[in-house]
């Protein structure tokens, strides 16, 4: 089984390559298979079909996961939407009940000075009638002198 450039190696056929071919693992996809040329269009077809049936079953899953995670997203949204109306109308109240109470300290704001400014009016009055009576007072006293010396 010697082989020259002289001459060539007769011994070899395609069978002793394959043989070859199959003792290294490596090799195996270098050689060729019976079935890839043995197949008749019905079964092309059909493996064409498997192989669609597959993709859909495929497409089918992702699309129901799909379905599935955009329907939890879809319940979270509406989920947290109700929770932000919950809280939209507690803070109107809050702010409604601000108010309210703001209302009310402005009412009793108004009622503190309007006491305050009687306070200081019923003062002004009763420091002015100690005045007058002490002006009285003294002007009784500085009449009896007056009388009394002259007298």
């Amino acid at each position: 089984m010697s082989c020259t450039p002289d001459a060539p190696c007769e011994s070899l056929t395609k069978e002793s390559t394959y043989f070859r071919y199959d003792q290294n693992p490596s090799y195996k996809l270098l050689q060729p298979t019976t079935e890839s040329f043995a197949t008749t269009p019905t079964e092309t077809q059909q493996q064409l079909q498997q192989q669609y049936d597959q993709l859909q079953t495929q497409l089918n899953t992702v699309s129901s996961s799909f379905d599935t995670a955009l329907s939890n997203y879809q319940s979270n949204l509406t989920a947290q939407s109700e929770q932000n109306r919950a809280k939209t109308a507690r803070i109107a109240q809050q702010q409604a009940a601000l108010s309210e109470k703001y209302q009310t300290l402005q009412t009793r704001n108004r009622m503190l000075q309007v006491s305050q400014e009687r306070t200081i009016y019923k003062q002004k009055l009763i420091y002015t009638l100690i005045a007058l009576i002490g002006f009285f007072i003294v002007l009784t006293v500085g009449i009896y002198f007056m009388n009394g010396r002259s007298t």
